[in-house]
């Protein structure tokens, strides 16, 4: 027999209600449920019962979707659960072989987004019973995929979330599944196969009792019958219409602030004062209805602030994101260098993670740095087993050289021993990583051999003494892999690049988040919970932050995929039904607070204005103004703070002065700024320099790449921290796809002429060579692993939908033109290498000789003409940059093909622009070349000079040092050019 209950306004399960349950369990444990609303609660009170009775069944105190996997599986063992992970990937192989749907959504059919946005649909009408309407071409597509995918699940015995649900609830009320005793507390409105399931547990248990929070307030309370126990409360009748404030609720503070940045410093600040009267923080809880937001928003604000020595800690319910993690981290750092062909700056970062042991391989990453630089590898397999003979080469000659002395040639030697060995450990690594990319592969084949790899380098790492959220992180990624080995199985997918298996493990591992750690385990965390997560608990002291009307309330009633009109006629949830649900959300997330509780709202997000919700307005309060002008825990706000009193000569003698940087050393650094950094540049400050370090290795007979001579043109500075220190460049927020795009299409126009057999085209075989370049760019679109919605658009603006044609179709008929022409480019002078090293340089007007090398990206010819070209997707130069010496690259290219092919005849240089807006060619040197390149020989010798010198000093460009990467370290005043003024 059931018992239902109502018990007012959301609460605490009774000691009572556990007391009998317990007595209920020990008589028959494993018949014995307490089914409750969401994961926290049960996991709360899993370990009170524990800390308090010693022992219990922790399976048996759950949720209703856990209740539901865990009588499925009991009565149906032969079907297997999906995880979401594989429910997407099934829809996903389902919609790319669905006509239907490729003809009404075309530039969707890749996109992970959509693919989740129509299982968002299928399980939301699913849940609530729901039909998906009918009455055109597109509601029927996405009918049809749906009816695939229930067909799919019962031919492969497989069951989804949904499905587990019905599963569960036919099995409770068919008798295969017998409950002795249940509770059911705190299901304020559960979902329709929600409800059919607790239903069938109210029909069948033997005994058992059901709590539902209820009052007489329909703007909150569904009306329900058959309940006893009617009561009156006056606060939830009064909330929400007019209201007047319970003293019961312990407000201490209502604020609005001009960010979410300042509203959670002063959330911090606020915590930091707490725990200095000696509250706890596992006692202080964030609630808000952005959890992901303002979890990585803590990540960044946290770490600056402390309170009693200790920095300030958290813990989100939903972990932590997964592709954040360092271990998991090092695993997409070393498919991308393997995708990417090994660049240096790739293989630095791969190997100083600590999660790998390379054994007998290891290479430190300054060994590895160093080799690159001394042997100038930018990256390539090809270039870290080559370029190293080619350095040994010049070692083994200064070390026969009879004037180098004895201990010079010992250490030679010594570096040429370092890198046989280098060179050794590279090619076995080399070999170890082949599998990852040896060609098209499954999803399950990609995973199979990542594990082997994973096994030989003893991922996670030799040190096991992990983290908790690092293990958990690793645990995490691991589910994520079985759930794509799993759904491969099950689909049989096709076989892809490794840079497509790159963007789809990617996207499936950004979604995911690390597993949350259970209330019990950290007492030195602040927690951010989500408001629904913390109904029936209570917490000392409770922040209830982002109170934005986009938010609070959250009514986002169109569906995805459907119009306004079609999601009400699906009739899935009424406006004011969603309306109920948030105002009893928000109504919880009030009464958890014990002993302070505090409201805030920003009212703007990265530059965009946001509105306080209406219901953080109703709390007129005056005493409770929140304003927060000093963080005086934040370790940022101190120094500015002590910074400011300095310059004022004044200060404060409470100043909590433990937390400040060395005040020395900051005198220091401002002696620097306004003494040795006055004046024209002329100190190591402004990077100029004296050391021999750069006449030795700049000397004449050095061969200089044309790329170094240009980047040095540009400006020495950026010349001096990417091409002499090789430093990576620091992470740009706002950067772009442009880098990756310009080896796309490099590597597209070379397969093109290399491969194809249409090439050159003609007028006759236009639309087989359109569709061989179309083919070969698709390829090297998914080989390059981004899979940002950019990389997206891009890919289809050069490539094309079905209804719009690629920009690429215009280099086709550019290539028409260029071959009737007469100029051809043979397969030998595409991507043409070529080095001075070992032979003469150009000779120059004063006597010396500039050797070069560098690589240019093709050479046309037309009898003994030659005409050389460079590939652009940007902006292009112009004759006026080749004048000014900041353009080098087709003047030098013309002089290196002159010196090296005298039989030949310059007859001018292009940039071949494929952008996404146009495919262009232009001339810039086509009738005075011969000037240009004098002109840029003696640019050329100039910038060597100043390399020889060590000036390195930044040159001003307002256009250009705006999207400089360096921006981040360069300390540049326009007003302080080389010359010591404006520029």
């Amino acid at each position: 027999m059931f018992a239902p209950n109502r018990y007012g306004l959301p609460k605490t399960i009774p000691d009572d209600l556990i007391a009998a349950y317990l007595c209920e369990q020990k008589a028959d444990p494993a018949n014995a449920w307490m089914i409750l609303p969401v994961n926290r609660l049960a996991e709360t009170t899993k370990n009170q019962i524990i800390q308090e009775n010693g022992s219990c069944i922790p399976s048996r105190i759950t949720t209703i979707p856990e209740f539901a996997k865990t009588v499925s599986a009991a009565v149906y063992p032969n079907i297997r659960i999906l995880s979401s992970i594989e429910q997407t990937l099934i829809f996903s192989e389902i919609i790319g072989k669905n006509q239907r749907m490729l003809n009404i959504f075309p530039e969707k059919k890749t996109g992970l987004a959509a693919v989740e946005n129509l299982v968002t649909l299928y399980n939301t009408l699913r849940y609530r019973r729901a039909q998906l309407p009918k009455g055109n071409e597109k509601l029927a597509a996405i009918a049809s995929v749906f009816e695939e995918y229930e067909t799919f699940l019962k031919q492969k015995l497989a069951a989804d979330a949904v499905r587990t649900l019905e599963l569960a609830a036919d099995a409770v009320r068919d008798g295969k599944f017998s409950i002795k005793y249940a509770v059911l507390f705190g299901h304020y409105a559960p979902k329709e196969l929600e409800t059919d399931l607790l239903n069938a547990v109210k029909a069948c248990a033997q005994n058992g009792v059901e709590f539902v929070p209820h009052a007489e307030n329909t703007k909150i309370f569904p009306v329900r019958k058959n309940l006893e126990e009617s009561e009156h409360h006056e606060f939830a009748e009064t909330v929400f219409q007019k209201l007047s404030l319970s003293p019961n609720l312990p407000i201490k503070k209502i604020g609005v602030f001009s960010s979410r940045s300042a509203e959670l410093s002063a959330i911090a600040e606020e915590i930091c004062r707490l725990m200095e009267t000696g509250v706890s923080p596992g006692d202080i809880a964030i609630l808000t209805p952005e959890v992901p937001l303002y979890a990585e928003l803590a990540g960044e604000l946290f770490p600056d602030f402390s309170a009693g020595g200790s920095t300030l800690k958290f813990e989100s319910s939903i972990g932590y994101p997964l592709f954040r993690s360092p271990a998991v981290a090092a695993v997409f750092s070393l498919l991308k260098t393997v995708i990417g062909n090994y660049q240096t700056e790739e293989m630095t970062t791969l190997f100083s993670y600590p999660h790998f042991f390379w054994k007998e391989n290891t290479i430190s990453s300054r060994d590895l740095l160093w080799l690159s630089q001394a042997a100038e590898i930018t990256g390539g397999k090809h270039q870290w087993l080559t370029y190293p003979e080619k350095l040994k080469s010049r070692l083994n000659r200064k070390m026969e050289d009879f004037d180098t002395p004895a201990p010079e040639k010992a250490e030679l030697a010594a570096k040429a021993a370092k890198i046989d060995a280098i060179k050794e450990k590279l090619e076995r690594i080399f070999a170890l990583l082949a599998p990852l990319n040896d060609g098209k592969k499954t999803a399950e084949e990609y995973i199979e051999e990542l594990r082997k790899v994973l096994a030989q380098l003893e991922f996670p790492g030799k040190e096991r003494n992990e983290a908790e959220t690092n293990a958990s992180a690793v645990k995490s990624f691991e589910e994520v892999l079985l759930s794509i080995d799993y759904a491969e199985t099950l689909i049989r997918s096709e076989k892809i690049s490794a840079g497509k298996f790159y963007s789809m493990l990617f996207s499936f591992v950004k979604s995911a988040q690390t597993t949350p750690s259970s209330p019990a385990e950290s007492e030195e965390c602040v927690k951010i919970y989500g408001f629904r997560e913390t109904v029936h608990q209570k917490i000392p002291h409770v922040f209830l932050a982002g109170l934005t009307a986009d938010v609070l309330p959250r009514v986002h009633p169109r569906l995805p995929f459907l119009t306004m009109a079609e999601t009400l006629e699906a009739k899935t949830q009424t406006y004011e039904e969603t309306l109920r649900e948030e105002r009893y959300a928000f109504l919880s997330a009030l009464l958890t607070a014990e002993k302070s509780l505090y409201l805030s709202a920003p009212t703007t997000d990265e530059g965009k204005a946001k509105i306080p919700s209406a219901w953080l307005k109703m709390f007129d309060l005056p005493d409770a103004a929140w304003e927060t002008k000093e963080l005086r825990h934040s370790n940022a706000w101190l120094s500015m703070h002590a910074g400011k009193l300095m310059a004022e000569n004044s200060w404060e003698t409470d100043l909590d002065t433990s937390r400040l940087p060395d005040l020395i050393d900051a005198a220091r650094r401002t002696g620097v700024e306004v003494v040795s950094r006055a004046g024209a540049p002329t100190t190591e400050y402004d990077a100029v320099f004296s050391d021999d370090q750069f006449t030795d290795r700049y000397r004449s007979s050095v061969c200089f790449s044309v790329t170094e001579l240009e980047r040095y043109a540009a400006c020495p500075f950026r010349w001096y921290t990417e091409l002499h220190l090789r430093l990576a460049a620091h992470p740009d927020p706002k950067g772009d796809d442009t880098p990756e795009l310009g080896v796309v299409i490099h590597k597209t126009m070379y397969r093109m002429i290399a491969e194809s057999q249409f090439f050159p085209p003609t007028k006759e075989t236009r639309e087989s060579a359109t569709a061989d370049l179309m083919r070969i760019a698709a390829e090297e679109f998914d080989q390059a692993g981004l899979a940002t919605p950019r990389w997206q658009s891009l890919k289809d603006r050069y490539i094309g939908t079905p209804r719009y044609p690629g920009r690429l179709v215009e280099v086709i008929d550019r290539e028409i033109d260029a071959a009737n022409s007469g100029y051809l480019t043979p397969k030998e002078m595409l991507e043409f290498s070529f080095s001075m090293e070992d032979g003469p340089g150009i000779p120059l007007p004063n006597g010396d000789e500039l050797r070069l090398e560098g690589r240019v990206d093709r050479i046309g010819v037309r009898g003994s003409e030659f005409v050389v070209t460079d590939y652009k997707t940007g902006k292009v130069k112009t004759a006026g940059d080749i004048k000014t010496g900041k353009s080098l690259q087709l003047p030098l290219y013309l002089a290196a093909i002159r010196h090296l092919r005298p039989d030949l005849r310059q007859a001018g240089g292009s940039y071949y622009q494929i952008s996404a807006k146009s495919v262009l060619e232009t001339y810039p040197l086509k009738d005075s070349g011969d000037y240009y390149v004098s002109l840029a020989l003696e640019f050329a010798a100039a910038y060597r000079n100043g390399m020889q010198r060590g000036v390195c000093a930044p040159v001003y460009n307002k256009t250009e040092c705006s999207f400089c990467k360096e921006r981040f370290i360069c300390r540049f005043t326009e007003l302080r050019s080389l010359g010591g003024g404006e520029e």
